[in-house]
């Protein structure tokens, strides 16, 4: 038998569910072609006030690594088109934390057949897919770690140069203009801070570029 509503009730969900309404998802299509209308840098600020700020070495990893792989299952960064800073950084801090692990071991020397393993082989087995993840990941937390207890760098800058390199590594920015812009510097000011960012990442005698 049905259950009979008391008067009040009566018909009241009834007429809600019966009010005109839009789709549920056109109304969803209309959100995403709102937040497609936005600037892709006012999208990103936007996003990065509700992000909580990373504190520890591993928390800064963690949130570089979610921000790369989202940008990488979604294409970017496309290393033939820009993403220069992206690209240094992240081959600096890679470079320094191949040279950790291979500390101690026997490296290959103008092709040695008796010591067949060096920098080429590591970077071969890195783009076949070999490792890279938990390399690049040690990588980092060394780098960020090095960055939160660098002796010369005041704390007001420490925390400037920690997001800026969250943003330069999480492959968002291809070009330097939008992440000036988005640090509202100029650009000469922003090589400056990278330059410290390559120093931090790479502690020794640098190549030039």
């Amino acid at each position: 038998m049905a259950e009979n509503l008391p008067p009040e009730d009566s018909g009241s969900l009834t007429r809600i569910l019966h009010v005109p309404r839009v789709a549920d998802a056109e109304a969803g299509a209309s959100l995403v072609q709102g937040l497609r209308q936005m600037p892709q840098l006012r999208l990103r600020q936007f996003r990065d006030q509700f992000r909580p700020r990373p504190l520890t070495a591993e928390e800064l990893t963690r949130d570089v690594l979610y921000r790369l792989l989202t940008e990488l299952i979604h294409g970017s960064p496309d290393v033939h088109n820009g993403f220069r800073m992206f690209l240094r950084l992240a081959g600096a801090i890679l470079e320094t934390q191949i040279a950790e692990q291979l500390r101690g071991q026997a490296v290959s020397r103008l092709g040695s057949p008796t010591q067949p393993w060096g920098l080429n082989e590591f970077l071969a087995q890195l783009r076949s897919g070999s490792e890279v993840l938990p390399a690049f990941r040690a990588g980092l937390q060394l780098f960020f770690s090095r960055l939160l207890t660098h002796p010369d760098i005041a704390e007001e800058l420490r925390r400037s140069l920690t997001e800026l390199a969250c943003d330069v590594l999480s492959g968002e920015y291809p070009q330097a203009e939008p992440l000036a812009e988005r640090w509202e510097m100029s650009q000469s000011r922003l090589r400056l801070r990278f330059h410290l960012l390559l120093t931090v990442a790479s502690p020794g005698v640098r190549r030039p570029e």
